[in-house]
């Protein structure tokens, strides 16, 4: 039975507290706008300058973005011609190291041959 009684009251606080949020909320009075009627010229200047602000900035972007775009056409043909000037070195380095193979050989059979020269003519000499 006490629990009876102590869930019947938690159920009235409940319920107060459920009543108190969804009351309506009371209105909030509007307030007119007073404007003097000077402010009405300033207003309208304040319109036809921020307009004009508008078209400036609109050029002014159109030129920012023809110069982005011409730096970026001339960045990609200077891009190219770096690339190219890259092939053509990594292509001289593959060349030069061919080369380099073959003069070695070439020098290791002159030495060789001389070497065997060499040998020959000590062998004759000495016998």
């Amino acid at each position: 039975m006490a629990d009876n009684a102590l869930l019947a009251r938690e159920i009235a606080r409940l319920g107060a507290i459920i009543d108190k949020m969804t009351q309506p909320i009371p209105a909030i009075p509007a307030i007119p706008a007073i404007l003097p009627t000077g402010d009405h010229d300033t207003l309208t200047a304040l319109v036809v300058s921020v307009a004009n602000l508008d078209k400036s900035m609109t050029e002014k972007f159109i030129e920012i973005r023809s110069d982005i775009k011409g730096i970026s056409d001339g960045t990609s043909v200077k891009i190219g011609d770096h690339e190219t000037r890259l092939r053509s070195i990594e292509q001289d380095n593959q060349n030069f190291k061919g080369k380099y193979a073959i003069i070695a050989i070439i020098i290791m059979f002159v030495i060789g041959l001389i070497g065997s020269f060499a040998n020959n003519v000590i062998s004759k000499l000495f016998q």
